[in-house]
């Protein structure tokens, strides 16, 4: 463990958090506009995974970042659950396999399926190869400490150089990866070995895609030629 966060792990994180309690929310299949005590059962969910997510998360935080994260995914959680839920936007409809389920097992089934969901992500993290990045040259191209070229998976980034250069938009892309992984271990999934002898593969730090992250914020756009090769991109 470092001595040190990077500020942009834990807004990763939050931002996770965010999408997984939307989710929840869909799961659950309540409708806009309810009132508070019909809320409550759902609210008492995702009060009890925002616990495990937190201390999921100390993998990789330390204990005051910890700390830090779990007030920021309340304050997440609340501007999304007024979103969804005070009849500003339409809460849409869950699948009708969702619908059935609900049925059966009632609010406890959006809490179980996101704890398998986030164990099964921390499971096959942890089958992942560890690696210590040294610094990030661009918004999709990284170095080890030993010295091996990482080419991120799925993803394109701006050109700091060439015909095709489009350094502000670049230079933010490497600024917010560095942020992420620079001086930092994180986890790698391999799948090939490009043209340019890179090391083709995606990032993890603890339960975050950082392919995804760069894509969410902005920085990067899927690579469609390249997309089958990450499951969350195809």
């Amino acid at each position: 463990m470092t001595t040190t966060t990077p500020p942009a792990l834990v807004s990763a994180y939050s931002d996770a958090w965010g999408d997984l309690v939307q989710e929840m929310i869909r799961a659950s299949n309540i409708s806009s506009g309810c009132s508070r005590s019909k809320q409550k059962p759902l609210r008492q969910q995702i009060r009890l995974a925002r616990a495990e997510f937190v201390e999921s998360s100390k993998r990789d935080l330390l204990a005051v970042d910890a700390r830090r994260l779990d007030r920021l995914c309340f304050q997440v959680e609340e501007e999304v659950l007024f979103e969804h839920l005070e009849g500003k936007v339409p809460n849409p409809q869950g699948t009708e396999r969702f619908h059935k389920i609900a049925t059966v097992f009632g609010f406890f089934v959006p809490f179980f399926i996101f704890i398998a969901v986030f164990a099964a992500a921390a499971r096959g993290a942890e089958r992942l190869e560890t690696v210590t990045i040294k610094s990030c040259y661009d918004g999709d191209t990284c170095t080890t400490s030993s010295g091996e070229r990482i080419r991120l998976a799925c993803i394109d980034t701006p050109e700091l150089r060439g015909k095709n250069a489009d350094p502000v938009p670049a230079k933010a892309a490497r600024d917010y990866l560095n942020g992420l992984v620079r001086g930092q271990q994180v986890r790698l999934r391999r799948i090939n070995i490009d043209r340019y002898g890179r090391t083709v593969g995606e990032l993890y730090s603890g339960g975050v895609n950082l392919q995804q992250a760069l894509v969410r914020n902005g920085h990067a756009r899927i690579y469609w030629k390249y997309a089958h090769q990450c499951s969350w991109a195809k």
